[in-house]
């Protein structure tokens, strides 16, 4: 479960979003039972107060929730996944639309350059 971490972001908040994604990828359902604090940091080569802050995090954000003596555990509602779905979307869509920006493309050009991808590709990846 690495990953390469952006020195743009902080680290923690990476962490949350790979377990988010990992959440809309069904790697975790809803009451599965996430790593320890100590599991998560030894997998993501991180400080333990790193993992913990990934949590409280999570916990604000309402899903995980810390069981007392047992560790932290999914609490995403199917609301909370479709919400977690619509965000990465709009995340993929602003970065995208930054980098077209940087061309110097208006919002027509850059409708049309999707438009266009999509008929290219068929609408496949």
């Amino acid at each position: 479960m690495k990953i390469k971490y952006d020195p743009t972001i902080p680290i923690f908040l990476q962490i949350a979003q790979k377990l988010k994604e990992d959440v809309f990828n069904g790697v975790y359902k809803t009451g599965d039972k996430l790593p320890s604090i100590s599991e998560l940091s030894t997998m993501m080569d991180v400080n333990q107060n790193t993992v913990i802050r990934v949590y409280e995090a999570l916990d604000r954000e309402h899903l995980v929730e810390s069981r007392r003596g047992m560790g932290y555990f999914l609490a995403a509602t199917e609301q909370d996944i479709e919400r977690l779905r619509v965000e990465m979307a709009t995340g993929i869509c602003e970065k995208a639309v930054m980098q077209f920006r940087e061309l110097h493309f208006s919002d027509e050009q850059i409708i049309a350059s999707i438009n266009d991808y999509l008929k290219s590709t068929g609408g496949k990846k």
